[in-house]
């Protein structure tokens, strides 16, 4: 297995902790502890696999696929595509009841998809997607990936791209990334940078308004732990940078949501499905 950073490695094993506590007979693989041998077992009460696996094996399936000897990264207890299905899973199946960022009205919702940036090579997968007469929302979602360093680096077509695009925020970032590639080391500003040109380009011809989310998870001891500290400042910052765009920027955590969810309680079954994923991710380090 690669190296992983230490607190990383702590996040898992806090992770899997809580996993086994409410999963008492899930079953972990042979030297990986953090991962499940059954991905359904990755899963919090109320969803199944048949809320996302289309979806995700509709893209590239890397989400499932053991590639050079490793598991599947599904089957982690810290993966950020399970903690995205185990959150946005109960609207998969009834997008009406999904009121997020801003939006509501939703007919359809997605985990997985791609938005084409009109350049070479696989677009990245948003962790979910919902979209209405009222809105779209794409949302980037992260649980350990911060913790690893960031390098923005993009080829020559992405030059073209930015250049045919008149809105300042971003021109602005995507320039400053390119005279800085260092300046955000815990947020992945460059894969932010083509989720909004997947927006932009796959999307240009619909008249619903657009916004990008960050989501992101915390422990709740997130103040204490200087690797959360600087995410948080970083994410700041590009959201003041970016602010003004035809397409906003909504950053926020996991547990922020839960618990604008729980508030809001405008969906059946909501304080339920909060208090699952609580007792699932809500810990401190």
């Amino acid at each position: 297995m690669a190296q992983e950073p230490r607190l990383t490695l702590s996040i898992a094993h806090a992770a899997a902790s809580r996993l086994a506590s409410g999963r008492p007979e899930a079953k972990f693989r042979d030297g990986y502890p953090a991962y499940v041998r059954d991905i359904d077992d990755n899963l919090i009460p109320g969803v199944t696999r048949s809320d996302f696996a289309d979806d995700l094996l509709g893209g590239d399936g890397i989400e499932f696929a053991e590639i050079g000897g490793q598991p599947p990264r599904f089957s982690a207890a810290h993966s950020s595509a399970a903690i995205a299905v185990n959150t946005f899973a109960p609207f998969r199946r009834s997008p009406e009841s999904l009121s997020f960022a801003g939006h509501s009205g939703f007919t359809l919702a997605r985990f997985g998809k791609r938005l084409n940036t009109g350049l070479t090579g696989s677009p990245p997968s948003l962790a979910f997607y919902a979209a209405g007469p009222s809105g779209i929302v794409a949302v980037e979602g992260v649980f350990t990936e911060p913790l690893v360093q960031k390098f923005a680096s993009f080829t020559l077509d992405y030059d073209r791209a930015m250049a045919d695009i008149d809105d300042p925020p971003w021109n602005a970032v995507y320039s400053s990334l390119q005279r800085e590639p260092k300046r955000f080391r815990k947020l992945d500003a460059a894969q932010l940078v083509m989720h909004y040109l997947g927006l932009h380009y796959s999307l240009q011809d619909e008249p619903a308004p657009k916004t990008l989310v960050y989501l992101y998870w915390e422990p709740t001891n997130a103040e204490d732990v200087e690797e959360f500290r600087d995410h948080r400042y970083e994410v700041l910052t590009f959201s003041v940078a970016v602010s003004g765009s035809a397409v906003p920027f909504v950053s926020m955590s996991y547990p922020e949501l839960w618990e604008r969810w729980e508030d809001e309680a405008s969906w059946s079954g909501a304080a339920e499905h909060v208090a699952r994923l609580r007792e699932r991710y809500l810990f401190a380090l």
